[in-house]
């Protein structure tokens, strides 16, 4: 009898030592990378400035993530509607699209939100179109700086929308009828990020 005790005492040390090393084992395993790595596509559309009120427009992007830095780059277009008469009496309509790099760091996390300062410099083309001809009449480059806050929603691993609020400055923009006061100003966006985030 003593013996059969000994031996349920023996084989439930042992079961209770092979559960801890599982338990161990698991814990190792489930231990999140040392670093944040992310690489996805970035999509958003905006209500931004715009003559002679405020238009929509779209981008796309592709971005990587280090830890708390993020840098993108994408293209936006103009999707607004914006006729008038350059010279009398055809009707022109503005067009315009730009692009350049992001840079944004996350300055608060937390397992449901994420808070993002951003900051891009940007280039684009504007131009007026004769809609008799469909040919480019007047074309003008210029510079963009946009400055913003931007929330996220960190709940899906790898799909993370956002809204943001922001500062844009056009700048070197000479084209009749409108000038770079008629671009700058507060803006706001909705977007998602999608891709491989290792966390």
């Amino acid at each position: 009898m003593k013996k059969l005790l000994w031996l349920v005492l023996l084989f439930s040390g042992m079961a209770a030592a092979q559960e801890m090393d599982t338990v161990a084992v698991d814990t190792v395993e489930k231990e999140p990378p040392p670093y944040y790595l992310g690489v996805y596509v970035t999509g958003s559309i905006s209500l931004e400035p715009s003559s002679p009120d405020q238009n929509i427009i779209t981008s796309f992007g592709l971005g990587v993530q280090y830890q708390k830095w993020m840098l993108s780059f994408s293209i936006h277009d103009f999707r607004g509607s914006y006729k008038t008469y350059v010279i009398f009496p055809s009707v022109f309509e503005l067009d315009y699209r730009y692009s350049g790099p992001e840079v944004a760091f996350q300055a608060f996390e937390s397992e449901w939100v994420g808070a993002m300062l951003s900051a891009a410099y940007l280039r684009g083309d504007m131009v007026w179109k004769n809609m008799n001809t469909e040919e480019n009449f007047l074309r003008d480059e210029f510079d963009l700086l946009k400055g913003a806050v931007k929330v996220e929603l960190r709940r899906f691993r790898y799909a993370k929308p956002h809204l943001a609020i922001g500062y844009q400055k056009v700048r070197n923009l000479n084209l009749d009828r409108i000038g770079t006061n008629d671009f700058s100003g507060l803006f706001v966006a909705a977007g998602i990020r999608i891709g491989y985030f290792n966390q």
